[in-house]
């Protein structure tokens, strides 16, 4: 087969370039509802990621232990924001999956096909998730083997750390072979996992995984700069205010007060996230249809 992903790069700038407005229109609501879940992570959890900032420019047991119990006691309602804003992000992929297809999507409501598309990719995800789980067991035997073998040795331990860098990579290669399909899934087409969705980027396996692992480097270097590093700045300047006298307790005002200047920077935070997000979106759809011509076009020779 031929390959037809050469110049995709160039087709995602001009396709953002040429549909700008119709893009930008579509992702008004999933971003409004990735900063609101962000907004009340920051509000719910404020204390637990000072804390985690503190315990990390710290060697005082006392800060890791509170970080620590902060961190458990929010763990399942971290889960289910965390859950909530991968359904915003899928209901942002299928929104542009069918603006781009010439299908009306209504600026400012959802319609039963975005939310038909987003229960299914949600689903074929986490199938895709448990084939990947599966093929990840002989990548865990094999690390296991060698540091068993090594006997927990530094060399051992390189070893390990390189394969698990090449498995991987090999790994997301073979979940990628998935993501596109799941454009097929956004429109309202029903595909088969192993029949329909896998032989479709034959002979592309590593072309989509190299660039998506390119594209999500760029993101996190921009995101690192843009917020995490001004958070981690703003949470030390206030470092001798922010625990109590009694070593074990925050000061709540001087919390509140960090959240305050934090916000604009959440805010900033979910800007890039659905950034990101439309990005790679128009990229999976570009993937997609290119490899659904060309496999159309083989059949019919």
């Amino acid at each position: 087969m031929p390959k037809v992903l050469k110049g995709i790069t160039a087709a995602v700038i001009r396709v953002s370039l040429r549909k700008w407005r119709a893009l930008l229109e579509v992702a008004v609501l999933p971003f409004l509802l990735l900063s609101a879940l962000s907004v009340v992570g920051l509000l719910l959890w404020s204390d637990s990621d000072v804390m985690v900032i503190l315990s990390d420019h710290t060697v005082d047991p006392k800060m890791g232990s509170l970080s620590q119990a902060l961190y458990h006691a929010r763990f399942w309602p971290n889960m289910v924001i965390g859950a909530l804003s991968v359904l915003a992000a899928i209901w942002l992929f299928v929104r542009i999956s069918l603006k781009l297809e010439c299908s009306s999507v209504p600026p400012f409501r959802i319609g039963p096909q975005e939310i038909r598309g987003v229960f299914a990719i949600f689903l074929y995800a986490l199938a895709v998730s448990f084939l990947v789980a599966i093929a990840s067991i002989p990548l865990l035997l094999v690390s296991w083997g060698i540091i068993a073998i090594g006997h927990r040795e530094f060399g051992a331990i390189i070893l390990v750390v390189n394969i698990f860098t090449v498995g991987s990579f090999l790994l997301f290669a073979f979940a990628a072979r998935f993501f596109v399909g799941f454009v097929a899934l956004a429109l309202g087409q029903r595909p088969q996992i192993i029949r329909d969705l896998w032989p479709l980027a034959k002979e592309e396996s590593f072309a989509i995984p190299f660039r998506l692992v390119i594209l999500c480097n760029v993101y996190f270097l921009i995101y690192n700069f843009c917020v995490f590093v001004p958070f981690d700045h703003l949470v030390m300047s206030y470092k001798n205010e922010i625990i109590n006298s009694d070593g074990e307790t925050l000061n709540h005002q001087i919390v509140t007060q960090i959240v305050a200047r934090y916000l604009p920077l959440a805010l900033l935070g979910s800007l890039l996230d659905t950034l990101m997000v439309a990005v790679v979106s128009i990229f999976i759809f570009e993937s997609y249809s290119r490899l659904k011509d060309r496999t159309q076009t083989t059949n019919l020779l």
